[in-house]
């Protein structure tokens, strides 16, 4: 096994650290059967609820935003990364991953569990066109397509890891709701956004 790993002369630190971090790692862990989906994600009333989406749809704003409601029970547990493993009867997802885009204190805390149930996925459409916040649940087979699409270093994969990330995809989409949520591209639609998933959250 590898014990240690040395930069090369004048190598930049920060960007071995994030080489580390991220594509080295994430790759360690799928060979674990860890897959790390490009998701933002909170928990609240002890599971996790994640949020995908492409590259500026608001992932990360609408976690950031949801973290500061403390008084609601919310926490912020991921901001870009999110690892995700199959459990005896769902998804478990894992919040102790390095979020290299926070700062220290901003990362998950020692009073965070190691493993908190996934409750629930999100594929985010903020839109500038749309008019209210709503969600719908996808079908097996989009939620399936939305997980391969929006796995980190999937490029990476060789065939037995496609493959395994294949049947990945396949269970969770089986057994985690998979929705796609809606709304107005706007910072002040957010608190709708809460209300919605609040409502969704209710016994």
């Amino acid at each position: 096994c590898i014990e240690q790993i040395e930069a090369a002369a004048g190598a930049s630190p920060d960007l071995a650290v994030e080489l580390l971090l991220g594509p080295v790692l994430t790759v360690a862990l799928a060979l674990r059967s860890v897959w790390c989906l490009h998701a933002s994600a909170v928990v609240v009333k002890g599971g996790a609820v994640a949020f995908l989406g492409d590259s500026g749809a608001g992932k990360s704003t609408l976690a950031g935003y949801l973290g500061l409601q403390n008084h609601s029970g919310w926490q912020r547990i991921a901001d870009d990364v999110l690892p995700v493993e199959l459990g005896k009867e769902s998804a478990v997802a894992l919040p102790h991953f390095p979020q290299l885009k926070l700062p220290v204190n901003e990362q998950v805390g020692e009073d965070c569990p190691q493993r908190l149930p996934l409750e629930a996925i999100y594929v985010i459409e903020a839109s500038d066109h749309a008019v209210d916040v709503g969600w719908h649940p996808l079908d097996n087979k989009t939620a399936t397509l939305a997980l391969l699409s929006h796995t980190v270093a999937a490029r990476l994969f060789d065939a037995n890891l496609l493959r395994r990330h294949l049947s990945f995809c396949v269970e969770v989409a089986a057994c985690v709701p998979v929705r796609r949520l809606v709304y107005p591209h706007r910072l002040e639609s957010l608190s709708a956004v809460q209300t919605l998933l609040e409502q969704w959250l209710q016994p």
